[in-house]
């Protein structure tokens, strides 16, 4: 079923014409090598360049979380590399303990990427690579503290009715309003921050944050790009 999945979904996104080098031939075999490239993984994502002759193809494997293809496309974009075709299919995969594909366990949702591209120089591809790593790490940040951030606008929410009297209602229901239309869903957060602007009237200073990184973790180097809709996972 896993299988049937993968080729269905990615067969949806085949646009006649895109990438004229990529009959249904060779875009079978690329398929089936990305299909054995993904029989083993482990936590971290699975990234690679194979060399084609007229094209380079990228391929990644992980589990399936939003904004993956418009931190993907985002990326490669920002560096400015021809897009040829892409292709994505999430499916659900069960895994033993080792990593490896299997027919029976509990199935978790995994994402496969695949993308060619205009032929890469060798440290044009180290650098892709390298980058994709990095902005797919800033993904799984952003993504785990998502529901610490909505619960932070909650409070925030909550706490300006203590302000009613240091600012006019009309003001104050704008501010309430605001952050009300953030939290339902018109709103991507990649990271939030909560504090007074200047000093409030008992002359304390607070301000507490969340930016998409763990207190005990680095820093990320930046937030996750956005182009074009992921396929929805549900």
């Amino acid at each position: 079923p896993a299988q049937s999945a993968f080729v269905i979904q990615m067969a949806e996104d085949y646009v006649t014409g895109e990438a004229p080098e990529l009959d249904a031939a060779r875009l079978g075999a690329s398929l089936a090598d990305l299909w054995r490239f993904a029989g083993r993984r482990d936590a971290e994502p699975a990234i690679r360049i194979v060399r084609l002759g007229p094209s380079d193809r990228l391929d990644i494997v992980q589990a399936d979380q939003p904004f993956l293809v418009d931190s993907v496309m985002g990326e490669i974009t920002e560096r400015r590399i021809p897009i040829q075709a892409m292709f994505h299919a999430v499916v659900d995969v069960a895994r033993d303990a080792k990593g490896d594909r299997t027919e029976v366990g509990e199935a978790a949702r995994e994402s496969m990427i695949q993308v060619f591209l205009d032929p890469l120089g060798d440290d044009q591809a180290t650098a892709l690579i390298a980058g994709l790593a990095g902005t797919l790490a800033d993904v799984r940040l952003a993504v785990g503290d998502y529901g610490a951030m909505l619960a932070m606008t909650d409070r925030a929410i909550g706490e300006l009715d203590a302000r009613a009297g240091d600012l006019p209602a009309a003001q104050l229901r704008e501010y309430q309003d605001f952050l009300s239309w953030m939290r339902d869903q018109h709103f991507i957060f990649l990271g939030a921050r909560c504090g007074w602007r200047g000093r409030p009237r008992d002359g304390r200073r607070s301000a507490r944050g969340r930016r998409g990184w763990r207190p005990d973790g680095p820093r990320p180097a930046r937030a996750p790009r956005q182009r074009r809709s992921p396929r929805p996972s549900g």
